[in-house]
């Protein structure tokens, strides 16, 4: 008995310091022929979807990726000039968007004030089925979401 009440002991005890993996992006440089790959290792885009938002406020379209095998979003600021699109992965804008998105997310402008807002699957914010609203708005230029 004594035994078992130790292990229990241990074992609750060490729940308190275990903690899942971080993720951390890694950016090592490849090239093909000469020429350096953009997005080596942005691979593992199962199901996406892709959406323009303005994410720094800059007038320009960036990309909003939410992949929905895994519930993953992605940011990429569009740094292309006029006539030429390009994107570079923005990490630090993942965090302005809502947690707990999963299955599919829509970013359309339904009020009409020219910035983005967010239409996503409403499992993680109540207990029913059925779609949840984020009015988009802009906090130091860097677009941020509000469950209306």
């Amino acid at each position: 008995m004594k035994r078992a009440i130790t292990i229990i002991w241990l074992s609750a005890w060490t729940a308190f310091f275990v903690s899942a993996q971080d993720y951390f992006p890694i950016d090592i440089p490849f090239q093909v022929g000469g020429r350096q790959l953009a997005f080596p290792l942005a691979g593992g885009l199962n199901n996406p979807q892709l959406n323009a938002v303005d994410l720094n406020n800059d007038g320009r379209l960036d990309l909003y990726i939410f992949d929905r095998t895994g519930n993953v979003q992605l940011t990429f600021l569009n740094t292309g000039t006029p006539g030429q699109v390009s994107y570079t992965y923005a990490p630090s804008y993942e965090k302005q968007f809502p947690v707990g998105l999963v299955d599919w997310v829509e970013l359309r402008d339904y009020n009409g004030d020219g910035i983005m807002d967010l239409f996503a699957q409403a499992a993680a914010y109540s207990p029913f089925q059925g779609i949840i609203v984020f009015r988009g708005y802009y906090q130091d230029n860097r677009i941020t979401f509000e469950q209306v």
